[in-house]
């Protein structure tokens, strides 16, 4: 179903942690450099051209961001977690790229992964996940309510939180290190079983196939992909410490002894997501 497509490094540019393109305004976001600061680009910058960047001085030391949209798509927003605090922006594009921030949220503990769902920001901690509003004030909703006895391992074990999936309006899959439990949104269990894993996670990426819901589950030897409304097993793509740097999981980084980017492409579609052209070594390039 997924294809690899190997991507050689052109130029000497700064690292780069983490890649979020933001369509509805025209921008892509990079945390880079020592100092894991977020930049914005206008998206023109994708066709090789050089362009200025806008830098949110205040992200300094940041690990992880996310973007979606508020107000029925009216507005642009990203949001940016440095350690326990989120800072949401209002990301707006006319002549230059300028924001606004116009929330910070304190999380109990370090953010470990966070998404936007219907206008709310989801974020994953150590044996937990909140929504927060982002249109409006408000306290937040618990993911996970552990006074349902089949869930009070979680609380007793801790668990590094890796994902969780939008599966419809009532349905969430909530993705630990150890395992993926389907919850309602009231925050108690929608299912017996749970998605068990094949091999210990280290990153896990939501992707969406023509209306199915995917997950996508790296590990030390392999990225594993399942089926999260039928639960099934789909396909192993045997790549080696492979991790991803956006949040869909199309563009990976491979740290082997020459570092390479990696785009999984769907084998079922002619639609291109990642715009390549080719060099002299006939491998496509960014």
């Amino acid at each position: 179903m997924f294809k690899c497509v190997e991507i050689i490094r052109v130029g000497d540019i700064k690292k780069i942690h983490q890649i979020e393109l933001i369509p509805q305004g025209q921008m892509v976001a990079v945390i880079s450099g020592r100092s894991h600061h977020v930049q914005l680009f206008p998206m023109s910058v994708l066709d090789g051209g050089k362009t200025d960047s806008h830098k949110l001085v205040e992200t300094k030391g940041c690990h992880t961001m996310t973007s979606g949209t508020v107000c029925q798509g009216a507005h642009t927003c990203l949001c940016v977690a440095r350690k326990s605090q989120v800072f949401c922006y209002e990301l707006f594009q006319s002549n230059k790229i300028s924001h606004r921030k116009f929330k910070e949220l304190q999380i109990p503990t370090t953010v470990q992964w966070m998404g936007i769902f219907s206008e709310q920001l989801c974020v994953g901690f150590q044996s937990g996940f909140l929504r927060f509003p982002l249109r409006r004030e408000g306290v937040p909703c618990r993911m996970l309510h552990f006074h349902d006895p089949t869930l009070s391992f979680i609380a007793h074990q801790p668990v590094d939180a890796l994902c969780a999936v939008e599966i419809s309006s009532i349905e969430y899959l909530l993705c630990f290190k150890s395992i993926g439990i389907y919850a309602d949104g009231r925050g108690l269990r929608s299912r017996p079983v749970e998605l068990m894993w094949p091999a210990p996670p280290t990153y896990c990426c939501k992707a969406i196939l023509r209306f199915i819901f995917l997950s996508l589950l790296y590990s030390e030897n392999a990225v594993d992909i399942f089926d999260v409304n039928t639960m099934d097993w789909i396909q192993t793509i045997p790549l080696k410490k492979v991790r991803p740097l956006n949040s869909e999981g199309s563009l990976n980084i491979f740290l082997l002894e020459t570092i390479r980017l990696i785009y999984f492409k769907n084998k079922k579609t002619s639609k291109k997501q990642l715009l390549l052209s080719k060099t002299s070594s006939k491998k496509p390039c960014l």
